[in-house]
């Protein structure tokens, strides 16, 4: 499922893309977690003015790496990502996908690297 779009999207929306691995077997889990998104967490995002997130999978030899995007619609991103994070329903859920994926070399538990825009076409 999918965070439902706004009708229009500000013109001084923010993108940003991060990516994490996948710990080895946990996909099918990873899948079920996220084709039930529960609605307090769709409700945190949206309040956070975060849309059209969306998390893509990468299957390879080196294993299996997820690759997160957003549309973010804010005035203060800090503020916003402080309201997340007080939204226990969020941090219970982020709990349960943490859990599930593994850092790349020297990052911290949950820790998705954030990636750099190199191109963008409209």
């Amino acid at each position: 499922m999918t965070l439902p779009l706004p009708k229009t999207v500000p013109p001084t929306t923010m993108r940003l893309a991060q990516c994490i691995r996948l710990k080895p077997g946990a996909l099918a889990e990873y899948r079920a977690l996220h084709d039930a998104v529960w609605p307090e967490v769709r409700a945190a995002l949206s309040a956070a003015h975060i849309h059209r997130y969306s998390i893509s999978l990468l299957q390879d030899e080196r294993g299996d790496t997820l690759f997160a995007t957003l549309d973010y619609s804010g005035q203060d991103w800090e503020a916003d990502q402080v309201r997340l994070a007080a939204a226990p329903r969020l941090r219970e859920w982020a709990d349960l996908a943490s859990a599930l994926q593994e850092p790349w070399p020297q990052g911290a538990p949950g820790e998705w690297r954030t990636l750099t825009e190199v191109f963008f076409h409209v």
